[in-house]
């Protein structure tokens, strides 16, 4: 089952509590907090019915407010924060297919813009930013000599300074 609620941890008392109701309930999402407030992005919704939907959480106010759409509905897909706008990439489409697309959200402006895409499609992977770049690494590939599903030991890396994607030395392991 597929759930609206938030909860929050205390690190400290090591304990959790109910915050609200929010977004639409949904799983296999991303989520990344900026400002003071939480966006989510995507995933099943309990119709396991793909979606493309933005949700913005305010902590201090503990509300929520739906924002603009934009990239095209998914999940397993992943979401970084840099510079004020997240990024939100690959992932699985409504056809089942693995994407490569890349998808700025300028939070200030409540604007999506697409970017470049990747060279290679990717699906329940991982993003992280260090050094003004984002890292895409593991996760699932469609096979280039068929139509089953690989797990990836490429590196990815993204440029956001001149939009552009390059392969790292692959993984030692898959």
């Amino acid at each position: 089952d597929d759930h609206d609620d938030l909860w929050e941890y205390d690190f400290k008392s090591d304990s959790w509590a109910w915050k609200s109701e929010g977004a639409t309930p949904r799983d296999t999402h991303s989520a990344v907090v900026y400002n003071g407030k939480m966006y989510i992005f995507g995933g099943w919704d309990k119709d396991l019915d793909r979606v493309n939907d933005l949700w913005e959480y305010n902590f201090a106010t503990n509300s929520w407010s739906k924002k603009t759409s934009g990239a095209s509905a998914r999940n397993q897909h992943s979401a970084v924060v840099y510079d004020g706008k997240m990024y939100v990439f690959g992932g699985t489409d409504v056809t089942d297919y693995s994407l490569n697309d890349l998808w700025e959200y300028n939070i200030k402006s409540d604007t999506w813009s697409r970017k470049s895409d990747a060279p290679v499609a990717r699906e329940n992977h991982s993003a992280l930013v260090h050094n003004n770049k984002m890292y895409v690494t593991a996760g699932n590939v469609e096979s280039v000599s068929s139509d089953e599903i690989e797990v990836s030991n490429f590196l990815l890396e993204y440029n956001f300074t001149n939009d552009t994607w390059s392969q790292k030395n692959s993984i030692p392991f898959v």
